[in-house]
């Protein structure tokens, strides 16, 4: 048992303060009692040490005249509290109560002290007769203040009261005074101990902080290293100067097999091989072997023995299993790294070779549908419209049909692979006359369909005029497209400020979409309807989120299926004013209404 704390008393109240130790649940509090002898004579540190149980962290005694010349205690005791009281019964009754009882002469006593009360007489060396003639001269009554820790105390009471002769009473006062004196002693003893240990805590972290201080400047330059050998040694110049052992070493483990580290004692080796938790102290008993960073693939070891002070190597390994998992992370990221750097340059030349692929694919696929198509029309004038029959012709408009969605397929391949290699101009663009541009090249399909636009104030955003034009041109395009039949299409552009950016929002009524589909509309070729239905490519929003992304921005939407979208668009704002756009054009070197500007993509 560690840390426990002892209650000295003498036997008159041993069942009070053991009862009450229980019913506070303290298991690691201890009840002593010592012989009730009412100071003749005192009791004396060599007789309370003789009682002392092991392992006590803090001693406290009651008493009156029994603790009269005790004086300090010995140096070698834990925490010592003497507690001498103004009368022994105040340790469990009331003040006011002990007083009154006592002034109209009252002889207290408690259930232990009439537990074995004929034995009580013999000590104090009374016989019967001399019991009643010395209890009739001092009191007037017995008064029991039951505690209420024996059922058979009132019935020693009445037997003791038969052989004095005085009138005997119970007052029943229980066991609160008792817990009461008890939770204070116990509490200022825990909160002393509390008090110990943290302080002892903070000056363990005292010196921890100086020693991770001294770490800074190394830990700084890990974070900059790059390369394994360059991180291995920056950690072994860190770890001299904090531990200055003679023998410090990186090795590590590749598919459970120990490289390196051959010129170390043999068992050394042999421990470092055989290391399964997160450390373990070397053969020597003067150093360690830790883990640095995950088991994982590669794993690195670092021993560290021979400690110039080998007594504060419990502090030492604390230290270093606080910058284990920093070496470990800086290592491990240098085999990532040095992964990524070659996964990066294979995916750039993939990346290259297949833009030059769509690239010159769709290009080189346009000639012979030029071919198929005019070959078509050939022979639908050399053989003369009126002399072909009905099957004939629906074959020829297959073929004519065909081409033409072909045709707008190879475009849309072109400008998807234009828009990756988009160089985005860093010039103000003010988004009112892009969408001005964008209305304009709609217009007949707005007329046609009766559709309303609300716009905003719109602001002035960095990036590509021409590109951005493309991405409104697809979101207006597509909300006139996916519009319901018997409602009016409307369309409203709004914007909000967000830091350094601007949030836009192009909101529409038409049939929406569900929401497990969100996601999917941006990737290309992946449509939600049927070409019949609404015809489109399925690579106009790829494009649109394509050069959103390339401005630096975002794009998500949200929708209800039947109500309508929302696509919210997040682009770069303009650091510095600019003028608004004429009917000339912006800064950006545009013109709103010139002829230059793509088609919907959808």
């Amino acid at each position: 048992m560690a840390g426990v704390f002892c209650v000295f008393c003498c036997e008159t109240f041993l069942l009070e303060l053991t009862a009450a130790t229980r019913s506070e649940g303290w298991d690691d509090v201890i009840v002593v009692s010592y012989p009730v002898r009412c100071g003749r004579p005192p009791v004396t540190w060599s007789e309370l040490e003789s009682l002392l149980p092991d392992h006590c962290s803090g001693v406290a005694t009651f008493g009156r005249t029994c603790l009269k010349g005790l004086g300090e205690p010995p140096k070698h005791w834990p925490q010592t509290f003497v507690l001498p009281q103004r009368d022994c019964f105040h340790l469990v009754a009331d003040i006011n109560l002990v007083s009154e009882a006592i002034t109209r002469g009252a002889y207290l006593m408690t259930p232990g002290w009439l537990q074995n009360w004929p034995q009580r007489l013999k000590i104090m060396g009374f016989s019967h007769d001399q019991a009643k003639e010395f209890f009739n001269e001092c009191a007037r009554e017995l008064l029991l203040l039951d505690t209420d820790t024996h059922p058979e105390a009132r019935i020693w009471l009445q037997e003791l009261a038969s052989v004095v002769h005085l009138p005997a009473d119970p007052m029943r006062v229980g066991l609160d005074h008792a817990r009461l004196n008890l939770f204070r002693l116990v509490s200022k003893w825990r909160l002393e101990g509390e008090r110990k240990a943290n302080h002892r805590k903070i000056s363990d972290l005292v010196q921890e902080k100086a020693d991770l201080i001294g770490s800074l400047d190394f830990l700084g330059r890990l974070a900059l290293l790059q390369e394994e050998a360059e991180a291995i040694t920056a950690m072994d110049e860190m770890f001299r100067m904090l531990f200055a052992p003679q023998i410090l070493h990186v090795a590590h483990k590749v598919n459970g097999v120990l490289k390196g580290g051959n010129d170390l004692p043999q068992p050394l080796m042999h421990a470092m091989a055989n290391l399964t938790e997160e450390w373990s102290w070397t053969p020597s008993g003067t150093g360690f072997i830790l883990r640095l960073g995950p088991a994982t693939g590669k794993e690195y070891l670092l021993v560290v023995d021979d400690l110039a002070f080998p007594n504060f190597r419990e502090r030492y390994l604390g230290l270093a299993l606080n910058l284990a998992n920093i070496c470990g992370l800086v290592l491990q990221n240098s085999q990532t790294l040095r992964q990524i750097r070659k996964t990066e340059a294979t995916l750039l030349e993939v990346n290259q070779e297949l833009k030059e692929f769509a690239y010159v694919a769709s290009h080189d696929l346009q000639e012979p549908l030029r071919t198929i198509n005019t070959y078509a029309t050939f022979l639908l004038e050399d053989m003369g419209e009126q002399n072909l029959n009905d099957v004939v012709k629906e074959d020829l408009r297959f073929i004519t049909e065909a081409v033409g969605r072909m045709k707008t397929l190879i475009q849309a391949l072109l400008n998807f692979s234009r828009s990756g290699r988009l160089e985005v101009k860093n010039h103000p663009v003010a988004l009112q006359g892009c969408l001005e541009a964008v209305l304009d090249n709609l217009r007949a399909s707005l007329e046609e369909r009766g559709a309303q636009v609300c716009l905003s104030n719109l602001p002035t955003v960095r990036g590509d005029a021409t590109a951005l034009i493309s991405v409104f041109q697809n979101l207006l395009g597509n909300a006139l497209k996916f519009c319901r039949p018997e409602v009016t299409p409307e369309i409203r552009v709004d914007t909000e400020c967000s830091g350094e950016a601007w949030m836009i929002h192009v909101s529409d009524n038409g049939i929406g979409m569900e929401e497990k589909y969100l996601e999917q509309i941006f990737q290309p070729f992946k449509r939600l309807h049927g070409k019949k239905e609404y015809p489109g490519t399925g690579l106009g929003l790829s494009i649109v989120k394509k050069i959103v992304e390339q401005h630096g921005g975002s794009i998500r939407v949200s929708s209800i299926p039947g109500q309508g979208s929302i696509f919210t668009l997040t682009l770069p704002a303009w650091s510095e004013p600019s003028p608004t756009t004429s009917p000339e054009g912006d800064e950006s070197g545009f013109h709103p209404t010139s002829p230059g500007h793509p088609d919907p993509l959808s």
